[in-house]
C-alpha cells in the first residue's frame, strides 16, 4: 500500500523537476508504455501516446488502460484540440466485460496555452452515454482576460447552478470573491420553486505597491481574516489568518439518575452546545524566506513546522503534529548549492521511525533515483534515466521482493 502511495508522489515529483528542463527542440510527438514486471512475462498496464504542435500545445491523446490479470482493456480515452476553433474533443470509454459505457467533454478555450494551468476556457459540456449533455461550465472574462464569472449547471435531476462571481479594483487585481448556489425543487404545494443561496463572499485589500495586505470574508457561519505584513522594502515577513466558525459539541450528562440509566424504556436525549471555534494558521518570514508555520485550535498547537537554511536554500524541515515529531525533511548540495539529495523521515505519533525516502538529483536537477527504507531495509527503489534532450527516457521501480516490478518507458520525436 505504501509502495503504491509513494508511486503516485514520485510521479508528481518527478513531473515538477522534468518541467524545469526546456527540451531542444520541441517535442513532436511521444509515447509512454507501463509495464508490469514478472520474472518469466511482462503486462502493459497502460500506454499514452501524445502529439503537440510546435507551440508545445497537445494536439491528440490517446490512452489504454488494460486489466492487469486478464490483459483485456478496460478503458480507453482520446482527445483531440482543433486549432482553427480552439475546442479540445474527449471521449473517455469504459468496458466492463459486455458493458460499454462512454462519457464525452467539448472544452472551448479562449487561451490554450502549452502548460494547463495557462488554460483560459470559455465553455465545458459533458454528454452521457447516450448524447445528452449533463454538466455544462461556462467562464466569462473582462477585458484584461481575468474570470469574471464561473458558473456549472447540472442538469442530471433537478436543475443547479453553482456560480463563482469575481470583482477587480482600477490595478485589475482581485478585490471580491463571491460564490452563490441557485436550484429547482418542489414547494410544498407541489409546484416548481427557484431558489438561491450565497455561500461564500470575501473581499481583498492591496497596499501601494500591490501587495495584498489583507483578505476577509464569511462562508456560512464561518469568517475568516487574513492579515499580511512585509518590511519597508516589501518582505514578507507574517501571513496570518484567523477563522472562526460555530461548532456543536455533544455534552456528556454526568447527573443521570440510576433510574435513567438502567431504564430500557427511556431513550436520555442528546444534548448540544454551541460555541465560537478559533483556527490560527500563522506563517512567518526571514528575509523573504518562510521559517515557521504554525497551526492552532482554541490556542492549542495543533501542527508546527520549521525550516532552516543553508545561505539561500533549504537545509532542514522538520513537521510536529502537536508536540510530536511527524516529519524531517533534510537537503545536501554541492559547493556551487546544486541539490543532489534529499532524505524524509515519516514518524508514527509516538515518534517511532515509520519509513524513509532518500531521492538523488544530477547537476541539471533531474531526478534519479528514490529509495524507500523501512525497519533498516532496502523496501522499494525509483531509477530513472533521461535522454539526452533532459526528458526522461525510462522508469523502472523494484521492490523488496522482486528486482523487477515494474517498468515504464518513453519515446520522443522531436521537430
Amino acid at each position: 500500500m505504501i509502495s503504491i502511495l509513494y508511486k503516485t508522489t514520485f510521479l508528481f515529483i518527478l513531473l515538477s523537476f522534468s518541467s524545469i528542463v526546456v527540451a531542444q527542440p520541441p517535442i513532436q510527438s511521444s509515447k509512454q508504455v507501463v509495464y508490469s514486471l514478472s520474472p518469466t512475462d511482462s503486462i502493459v498496464r497502460y500506454e499514452i501516446q501524445t502529439t503537440y504542435d510546435t507551440l508545445g500545445r497537445l494536439l491528440n491523446k490517446i490512452s489504454y488502460h488494460y486489466n492487469r490479470a486478464s490483459r483485456k482493456l478496460t478503458k480507453e480515452e482520446k482527445s483531440t484540440f482543433d486549432p482553427t476553433s480552439n475546442i479540445l474533443s474527449e471521449s473517455i470509454t469504459t468496458y466492463r466485460g459486455s458493458d460499454v459505457t462512454q462519457k464525452k467533454l467539448k472544452t472551448k478555450y479562449l487561451v490554450y496555452a502549452k502548460n494547463p494551468r495557462e488554460h483560459k476556457r470559455i465553455t465545458r459540456l459533458l454528454y452521457d452515454n447516450l448524447g445528452d449533455i449533463v454538466k455544462e461550465d461556462t467562464i466569462s472574462y473582462n477585458e484584461q482576460q481575468n474570470p469574471t464569472e464561473k458558473c456549472t449547471y447540472d442538469y442530471r435531476g433537478n436543475t443547479s447552478l453553482v456560480c463563482e462571481a469575481y470583482d477587480y479594483d482600477k490595478q485589475h487585481q482581485q478585490c471580491r470573491w463571491r460564490t452563490y448556489s441557485k436550484w429547482t425543487t418542489i414547494d410544498a404545494k407541489g409546484e416548481v420553486a427557484e431558489k438561491q443561496k450565497k455561500r461564500r463572499d470575501y473581499k481583498f485589500r492591496y497596499n501601494k505597491k500591490g501587495d495584498l495586505k489583507r483578505a476577509w470574508g464569511k462562508y456560512y457561519t464561518t469568517k475568516m481574516c487574513r492579515k499580511l505584513k512585509y518590511t519597508s522594502t516589501g518582505l514578507l515577513i507574517e501571513d496570518k489568518t484567523v477563522t472562526k466558525r460555530m461548532i456543536k459539541r455533544l455534552i456528556d450528562n454526568k447527573d443521570k439518575t440510576k433510574e435513567e440509566t438502567e431504564s430500557s424504556t427511556k431513550k436520555a436525549k442528546k444534548k448540544y452546545k454551541k460555541y465560537k471555534q478559533k483556527d490560527v494558521h500563522l506563517i512567518k518570514y526571514q528575509s523573504g524566506k518562510m521559517i515557521e508555520e504554525l497551526k492552532t485550535r482554541d490556542k492549542q498547537i495543533i501542527e508546527r513546522t520549521t525550516i532552516s537554511y543553508q545561505d539561500s536554500v533549504i537545509k532542514k524541515k522538520e513537521k510536529y503534529l502537536r508536540d510530536n515529531l511527524s516529519m524531517t525533511e533534510t537537503y545536501e548540495y554541492d559547493k556551487n548549492l546544486v541539490l543532489l539529495k534529499k532524505t524524509q523521515k515519516q514518524y508514527t505519533s509516538k515518534g517511532v521511525l515509520r519509513f524513509s525516502v532518500i531521492s538523488s538529483y544530477d547537476t541539471q536537477k533531474n531526478l534519479l533515483k528514490e529509495e524507500q527504507w523501512m525497519n533498516g531495509k532496502l523496501y522499494s527503489t525509483l531509477n530513472f534515466s533521461y535522454d539526452q534532450h533532459g526528458n526522461l527516457k525510462e522508469k523502472s521501480l523494484s521492490s523488496l521482493n522482486s528486482p523487477n516490478f515494474e517498468k515504464t518507458t518513453y519515446i520522443y520525436k522531436y521537430f
